[in-house]
């Protein structure tokens, strides 16, 4: 080959002079095993725009020898954690362009949520990520399951300034109008609590604990589940599917498989939350449950109680924020994908009286399995005085707050049977029949059109668009 015997007596190695010489411009088809951009198109100083849409597989998976993990690391030492491969290649665009050049990526959306991306994203606003496009709710990809955004940036910018987006039509995008997602109100999260949240059996146990796993209830067995035997205020071990298995009741035996510390945190009381769902689900188990892969708990609640903490975690109105805020966790069929981090990260607020909200939950904990249990009309007051915990002073201001005559509709109906309602564990105290009574009694207060509660609660569309109507209507 002419252009590489004269490559090789430029004293280039006669590899790379071999590489050199064999690439065919012209070959549409053809791959090349280097990359060097002014030998291959003149450019000497950067490119003026890259566009790209990398493989998405996980760098975990792809980087198997030690020597290409190093390599990695020396190459990108901002890329930490277990991310994935896409993000060396944003990496890799930043260095390809000039210094006033452009670029464009359609990426996979939890790029915008993913812990691992954190210092990848500043790093890209430092150099000009300019704005970012939803278009994950399309399918952009008829062979591949994967939810995407579109990423401009132009290293031209000066002053940071990025916005995320939303595409509502596929024909907008052509016409680049995008629209602005919901803002929403800031609030102590989670992660600003003495909570301490653990998760169940991990990706790498999950083939392990499958060997022992078994229908039948032992003295060395607890019962198991997963993320599609969790409801809001109920669970359950029976028609369990795990690892291909699909069992009518599931229990797990203790065993060197699980830690000594995991066995004692399943069999510790725990508000368990289902981690693939359309809503967030939370139930408070006080039994021995041990949880399988992609299930999440509160282990240790600080200064909360228990159930009211349940019924915050299931209001309508934290799933509301969860589905804005982390818009970018959802997968196909509605369903999203929470984690630790995404818990961490939703809004908490600590009633000063957490009574009702236990006595609420409580309720819906003892009969949710009930058909003929009236538990929609205590789920609208609970969502409603969870509502009052996050917007108090606009609900007072618009004269639709309801807590105050929901403690007073308590009190009365405990006083019916000549209990205190704020005595501890009152409920707990009562019989089942007595249990119905007040359930009943309350049905009938709250099932009133002329009470005060259902008027204000009937009200909330009307005299608070900006806040609880579209909270009240994506819950539909």
């Amino acid at each position: 080959n002419e252009i590489a015997d004269i490559l090789k007596k430029g004293n280039l190695p006669v590899e790379s002079a071999e590489q050199l010489a064999s690439w065919d411009p012209y070959d549409q088809n053809g791959v090349s095993p280097f990359f060097d951009p002014e030998w291959m198109f003149d450019v000497k100083d950067g490119f003026d725009i890259v566009i790209g849409n990398p493989p998405y597989a996980s760098a975990v998976t792809m980087a198997r020898s030690k020597k290409l993990k190093l390599l990695y690391k020396s190459l990108y030492p901002l890329a930490t954690g277990a991310y994935d491969i896409y993000v060396l290649f944003l990496y890799k665009a930043i260095h390809l362009l000039n210094k006033t050049g452009q670029y464009t990526w359609i990426i996979p959306n939890k790029f915008q949520i993913a812990d691992y991306a954190t210092k990848t994203k500043s790093y890209l606003i430092e150099n000009g990520l300019t704005f970012s496009v939803d278009v994950s709710t399309f399918n952009v990809f008829e062979t591949a399951n994967v939810y995407p955004i579109v990423i401009v940036g132009d290293k031209s910018q000066t002053t940071p300034s990025f916005t995320e987006y939303l595409l509502e039509k596929y024909t907008d995008l052509e016409k680049r109008e995008y629209a602005e997602p919901l803002k929403l109100k800031t609030h102590n999260l989670i992660k600003d609590h003495n909570l301490i949240l653990a998760s169940g059996a991990t990706g790498f146990e999950a083939k392990k604990i499958k060997d022992i796993i078994t229908t039948e209830s032992s003295q060395n067995s607890i019962p198991f589940t997963v993320s599609g035997c969790i409801d809001r205020f109920a669970i359950t071990n029976k028609n369990v599917r795990y690892m291909g298995l699909k069992l009518d009741k599931a229990f797990v035996k203790n065993s060197n498989v699980i830690s000594t510390s995991k066995w004692q945190f399943w069999n510790s009381p725990k508000i368990v939350i289902a981690g693939m769902t359309k809503e967030i689900e939370a139930v408070y188990v006080d039994r021995p449950f041990g949880l399988g892969v992609g299930v999440y708990a509160v282990r240790f609640w600080g200064d909360f109680e228990p159930y009211s903490l349940t019924a915050i975690l299931n209001s309508s109105y934290l799933t509301f924020y969860l589905k804005n805020k982390f818009k970018d966790k959802h997968l196909a069929g509605g369903y999203l994908a929470i984690n630790k981090s995404t818990l961490e990260n939703l809004p908490l607020e600590k009633p000063t009286n957490e009574k009702p909200y236990t006595f609420l939950s409580k309720i819906l904990h003892v009969f949710e399995s009930n058909s003929n249990f009236p538990k929609q009309i205590i789920k609208i007051v609970l969502d409603s005085i969870v509502f009052e915990l996050y917007f108090p002073d606009h609900m007072k201001e618009r004269k639709i707050d309801v807590l105050q005559f929901v403690e007073k509709d308590c009190t009365e109906s405990f006083q019916l049977l000549g209990v205190d309602f704020q005595k501890q564990d009152a409920f707990d105290t009562l019989s089942d029949t007595q249990k119905e009574q007040i359930i009943t009694e309350l049905h009938n207060r709250w099932s009133d059109p002329d009470s005060e509660i259902v008027k204000r609660m009937n009200s909330f569309s009307e005299k608070s668009p900006e806040i609880l109507k579209p909270i009240l209507e994506s819950s539909k």
